[in-house]
């Protein structure tokens, strides 16, 4: 067998070739050193924002075989964030990475280039303001679909994450079979002054 070890925030470790004839086989696979990426977004006027955030490496790192079934993020994106809070952190391996922070067609996007070096971290400072005024009108998502549904794998933290982050106001849940609310979750994030769900 050829091993590979996989983990979040890391280059993959391996592979690595290993015998099974023995029951009590093991093999060691170090990974190698990572870093950490610190943002915030903001609005014009410096408040913290829910936003969506595109984080891609300088270099595209090598794809893995098609058989370990991982579907790889579109653009080559090593990471791709629904952040409710306007602050947060991820573990990236060490390089150079553009991170583009959007909320939704209402607000203009901001990027900026950073340097993640190996178990440092990097400051991604950006500021998304509003540039469309819809002043009585809402912006929703009439259909909706979570893990509630056999067609969907989506968690409903991340459909209500996800809503936020493209500046939606409210979400209406549209499960197969399932009468399902997202308000109490809404509020257990600390949310409902942003966005209104309905099931």
């Amino acid at each position: 067998y050829e091993v590979t070890a996989l983990l979040d925030g890391y280059r993959p470790a391996g592979p690595q070739a290993g015998s099974m004839e023995a029951a009590d086989r093991t093999l060691d696979l170090p990974f190698s050193p990572s870093g950490m990426l610190l943002y915030t977004v903001v609005d014009g006027g410096g408040s913290a924002l829910p936003s969506k955030l595109i984080v891609v490496p300088e270099t595209a790192p090598e794809g893995l075989p098609a058989a370990f079934g991982i579907r790889t993020l579109p653009g080559n994106a090593a990471a791709v964030l629904f952040d409710v809070d306007g602050t947060g952190e991820v573990v990236l391996p060490p390089g150079r990475y553009t991170v583009t922070a959007s909320r939704g067609y209402r607000y203009e996007i901001d990027e900026e280039t950073v340097e993640i070096p190996e178990n440092g971290s990097a400051n991604a400072d950006l500021v998304v303001p509003e540039v469309v005024d819809l002043a009585g009108y809402l912006c929703g998502d009439f259909h909706q679909h979570s893990v509630w549904s056999p067609d969907s794998e989506v968690p409903p933290e991340i459909s209500v994450a996800a809503s936020l982050a493209e500046g939606m106001e409210f979400l209406v849940a549209t499960d197969h079979d399932w009468i399902v609310d997202f308000q109490p979750l809404v509020e257990a994030m600390g949310m409902g002054g942003w966005i209104r769900a309905f099931g």
